[in-house]
Parts: C-alpha cells; sequence; structure tokens
C-alpha cells in the first residue's frame, strides 16, 4: 500500500508541476484589466505578461533541465519553485507593470524548472508501458489546469483585485515547494558531471538539429506554441473588444476552450496506435491550419460569433 500511495504521489505531484506554466498563464487573465486601472498601464502592455513569462520558460528548461541531470532533480526543482516563489512574492508587491514583468521571467523560469524536471522525474521512475501510463495520468491532472484556473483567476480578482491572484500563484508554487521538500526522494541515478559542459551541450543541441524528424517536430510546435500564445495572452482583450464578454462569462468561455486539451490528450493517444507519431502531427497541423482559415472566413464573411468562434478555438485545443 505504501508503495502505491508513493506512486500515487509522484504521478500526481508531476502533474501539477507539468501544470504550474498553464496555470500561472490562465491564472491571470481575468485581472488584465485590473492590472491596468491599478497600475495605470495600456492593456497592450499588460498583455505582455503572458509572452515574457513563456519566453522565459523556454529559456528555462533548457538551463534546468541540464542542471538536474548534473546536480539532480530534487535540489534543481527546490531551486526553480523558490525562483517561482521569489517572483511571485515581488509581484504581489508590485506597484509598476515593468516591475511586475520582470516578476513574470522569475515566474517563468521557476515554472520551466517544474515542467522539465516533473517529465525527468516521471522518466527516471518509469519506462516503456508504465511510462506512457504514468504521463497519461499526469498529462489528465496537468489538463485541469486550463479550465480551473481562469475561474479561479476572476472569483480571486473579484474578491481581491489582481494582487490576490498573485497571492493564489504564491500558495500553489508554496504547496508544491513544501511537497518537494517532504515528499520527494531523489530519483536521478546516474549524476552527469557533463551535463552543463558546454561541449556536452552543443552536441545534444546539433544532434537535435541535425535529425530531420526532430526539426520537423521542432518547426510544428513553434507554429502551435506561437497560436496559443497570440491566443491567450490576446483573449481578454478580443473576447471584450470583439464580442463584449468580460468577467465571469469571459472566464467560462475561456474555460469551455480548454477542455479541448483533455479531449486532444484521448485522441492523440488513439491516433498515434492508429496512423503513427508523424501521421498524427501532420494531422494536428492541418486542423490548426483549418482552424485559422475558418475562423479568417468567418470574421470577413461578418458571421463570426462568440459561440463560434469558442467552438472552432475548442478543435484548435484540441
Amino acid at each position: 500500500m505504501r508503495a502505491l500511495m508513493s506512486e500515487r504521489f509522484l504521478v500526481t505531484f508531476c502533474g501539477l508541476l507539468l501544470a504550474m506554466g498553464a496555470f500561472s498563464c490562465d491564472i491571470l487573465l481575468p485581472a488584465f484589466w485590473s492590472l491596468s486601472r491599478e497600475l495605470g498601464a495600456p492593456i497592450e502592455l499588460v498583455q505582455a505578461v503572458i509572452p515574457v513569462f513563456i519566453m522565459a520558460s523556454a529559456i528555462g528548461q533548457l538551463l534546468f533541465g541540464a542542471a538536474s541531470d548534473r546536480f539532480g532533480r530534487r535540489p534543481v526543482l527546490v531551486v526553480g519553485l523558490l525562483c517561482y516563489l521569489a517572483g511571485t512574492l515581488t509581484g504581489l508587491a508590485a506597484t509598476s507593470i515593468a516591475l511586475v514583468l520582470a516578476c513574470r521571467v522569475l515566474q517563468g523560469l521557476g515554472a520551466a524548472c517544474a515542467v522539465v524536471v516533473g517529465r525527468a522525474i516521471l522518466r527516471d521512475r518509469n519506462s516503456g508501458p508504465a511510462l506512457a501510463q504514468a504521463m497519461a495520468l499526469a498529462m489528465a491532472i496537468f489538463a485541469f489546469g486550463p479550465i480551473v484556473a481562469p475561474l479561479l483567476g476572476y472569483g480571486l480578482v473579484s474578491h481581491g483585485g489582481w494582487r490576490l491572484v498573485f497571492a493564489g500563484m504564491a500558495i500553489f508554487g508554496g504547496l508544491l515547494l513544501a511537497s518537494a521538500l517532504t515528499g520527494l526522494s531523489e530519483t536521478n541515478r546516474a549524476i552527469n558531471p557533463e551535463a552543463l559542459g558546454p561541449r556536452y551541450l552543443g552536441r545534444a543541441i546539433l544532434r537535435l538539429i541535425s535529425h530531420p524528424q526532430s526539426r520537423f517536430f521542432l518547426a510544428v510546435a513553434s507554429v502551435n506554441a506561437f497560436g496559443i500564445t497570440a491566443f491567450i495572452a490576446n483573449a481578454p482583450l478580443l473576447f471584450k473588444s470583439a464580442f463584449a464578454i468580460e468577467g465571469l462569462l469571459f472566464a467560462v468561455v475561456f474555460a469551455l476552450t480548454g477542455l479541448g486539451i483533455i479531449l486532444g490528450q484521448v485522441a492523440n493517444r488513439r491516433f498515434i496506435g492508429r496512423i503513427g507519431v508523424i501521421g498524427t502531427t501532420r494531422l494536428a497541423a492541418g486542423i490548426l491550419a483549418g482552424v485559422s482559415a475558418s475562423i479568417l472566413l468567418l470574421h470577413h464573411a461578418g458571421v463570426l460569433n462568440v459561440y463560434s468562434f469558442a467552438l472552432l478555438m475548442f478543435v484548435f485545443d484540441t
């Protein structure tokens, strides 16, 4: 029973680590207007809290992944979560949008550590079918982040403004840090002293970009990431200006589009089994292109409304 509970804890914990990035973006969306009013910042500048976070997270995954190979998963994860908490608590007391953006960089770096170390822990403890099952369960937990976060963000904003949202993120990060300190054992049994060496990192990057299949997946992932980032960063302004929707209704509609992620997890497993990874990726790329074209056509035809847009974004997230 203890081993079973330990495995359940590990998968749940890693699922929450994987969700940290999406949670930290989506929970802040209902706070855009509160941030703009209180800090006297234009909404276009407030929107930058999303891409700044995501760019820092992308860079941080390269650094923290190699660091966890060199020093171990647990100590690096603790450092990353402390970085996230430092950014969150400083953001809680920020008096300018510039300081909020700087704090989002720290948050992004910390969330990057959580994501990359969470995946590494699952790989350390599992292999083959067991790894696939553990990753599926962790991703199921991750998938609820985009659904819960905007609703929670709206509730926090309505009771205490944007600072209460940062307080909520601090509690989330603090709970993960406490769990790492009290319930997580080191899982990296093959410490690599060369993992942070320039030559080692250079060879690893060269292997990645020199492989045709890796380049294909990087290209597809880049386009997908750009589309998702653009949508999330612009969602509050888009829904308000185009459809006159904000507040609770915005949070509900945005959360419903996030249901597509759960459906996508189920569909991906089935399609990969039938048409393979490459075939599934090509199908997904075609769907993304089709959704984007449909939105453009409906907009130019003057018939795009919030329901058709939300449905198409649901398919996009899938």
